[in-house]
């Protein structure tokens, strides 16, 4: 477990447990085009450092980068197909989960289409920003929930 540096109001560890694989494709003249991914990550967040009545936070999906010039990493879009995040309690009640596809381009805002339940609502966006349903003060505040049960 390391400290997850979150502001919450009592010291949140974190134990994360990453399983991803990845494809890369190349031109003929060995310029990155293109890459897959496959995540399975979870963090799992707790106020003890044995872990012990752990939340988590998940993110399985498959994303894709795509490159707007080949070989050059500024021009990258990236879409993520699948479950952005799910946040669970210690025992399993979910917090907010979040399923679609969200594309972030290189050189315009990310749009998200999907559904996003948060605290058991649930809600059907379409080409939305994240900012729609979800801040990073509000995340930073499910993940502190997450962990302090």
């Amino acid at each position: 477990m390391e400290p997850a540096g979150l502001p919450c109001a009592v010291p949140v560890w974190n134990k994360q447990v990453s399983d991803r694989t990845q494809t890369r494709y190349y031109d003929h003249d060995n310029l990155n085009y293109f890459r897959k991914f496959r995540s399975r990550d979870v963090d799992y967040l707790s106020t003890s450092t044995t872990g012990e009545h752990a939340g988590s936070v998940s993110t399985p999906g498959r994303f894709f980068e795509t490159f707007g010039v080949r070989g050059d990493d500024k021009t990258i879009t990236v879409t993520t197909e699948g479950v952005l995040w799910d946040v669970r309690m210690p025992h399993g009640r979910s917090l907010l989960h979040a399923v679609g596809t969200l594309v972030e381009p290189y050189n315009a805002p990310e749009t998200f289409s999907g559904v996003v339940t948060l605290d058991g609502v649930s809600t059907l966006y379409q080409n939305v920003p994240l900012s729609t349903f979800i801040t990073d003060d509000m995340f930073f505040a499910l993940l502190c929930r997450s962990a302090i049960g």
